[in-house]
């Protein structure tokens, strides 16, 4: 019904979604996980599921839909918690009392000059090394890139960031005003 679409695709995410929703939250606070994370989580997991389904990416291999949803409710909470890890503040606290930047026309005129140059930098890499990018910066471990985007496994998306990293790395270098730029970033 879900790949169907149309009423029969709503009522029966709706049905999913009633019916799992309790069980997945249990099984992921008794995890150790906060609430926070544990809604967060189910939503991500809710669009990752249908979308999977819709685009045929679940293959029924013993598992049941309900499994296979509450297995990718575990994979977002790993994957939320890994992101809350790397935000947490750490050595000198100082920079947080500098005063605060104020946004000028000038400011925003160079910002939109960058994005510009940014964004056709990016156009430049070409689709998928866009879209491994922006599935890395969003902390989605190897192996869900490798779902994500229907590669062989997670050492081939390794291989491929890497790469599309350092595609980046070299175009930034011949661009003065964002290598300045990133340079500048790193030195705040």
């Amino acid at each position: 019904m879900i790949c169907l679409g149309g009423d029969d695709y709503y009522n029966a995410l709706h049905y999913c979604f009633i019916n799992w929703h309790e069980d997945a939250k249990r099984i992921l606070l008794s995890k150790g996980n906060s609430i926070h994370n544990v809604e967060d989580s189910l939503q991500d997991a809710f669009i990752v599921f249908s979308t999977n389904i819709r685009t045929g990416k679940y293959r029924h291999m013993g598992s049941c839909l309900k499994n296979y949803f509450i297995g990718i409710c575990k994979g977002r909470s790993y994957s939320n918690n890994r992101s809350l890890e790397k935000v947490r503040l750490t050595g000198d606290h100082k920079k947080l009392d500098q005063p605060i930047k104020v946004k000028t026309p000038d400011t925003l005129t160079e910002e939109e000059e960058l994005t510009n140059m940014l964004n056709q930098v990016l156009r430049g890499l070409g689709k998928k090394c866009r879209d491994i990018l922006e599935l890395y910066r969003l902390s989605y471990s190897y192996q869900e890139i490798a779902e994500e985007l229907n590669l062989t496994n997670a050492n081939n998306a390794r291989q491929k960031a890497k790469a599309c990293r350092d595609r980046l790395k070299a175009i930034i270098e011949k661009h003065p005003f964002l290598k300045d730029y990133f340079k500048k970033r790193n030195e705040e």
